[in-house]
């Protein structure tokens, strides 16, 4: 079997960029050694920063929002909890 693009690790790095290659049309495998998602991308919290002093970081975490959510709907799966977090102290108005 000859592949055009060889992506190593499963974690959600290695899945998203699997899943945007092969939606461009280029034939990718993805290897990982242990269940997919089960390393680093394993948890029960995704945490969306929106804080930020550049708004080029704001509008990317509004993106990886989007992102995560149509994958809970294509995959017909909740992927994201819809909890708020609470951020307090010195440096929060």
């Amino acid at each position: 079997m000859k592949t055009e693009v060889a992506v190593v690790g499963g974690g959600i790095v290695g899945l998203a960029t699997t899943l945007a290659l092969h939606n461009g049309g280029v034939d990718v495998r993805c290897f990982e050694r242990g269940l997919a998602g089960q390393g680093q991308s394993a948890g029960e919290i995704r945490l969306f920063r929106y804080r930020h002093d550049d708004g080029r970081l704001i509008r990317l975490a509004i993106s990886a929002r989007q992102g995560w959510m149509e994958w809970e709907s294509r995959a017909s799966i909740e992927l994201l909890g819809r909890e708020g977090v609470l951020r307090f102290g010195d440096d929060v108005d």
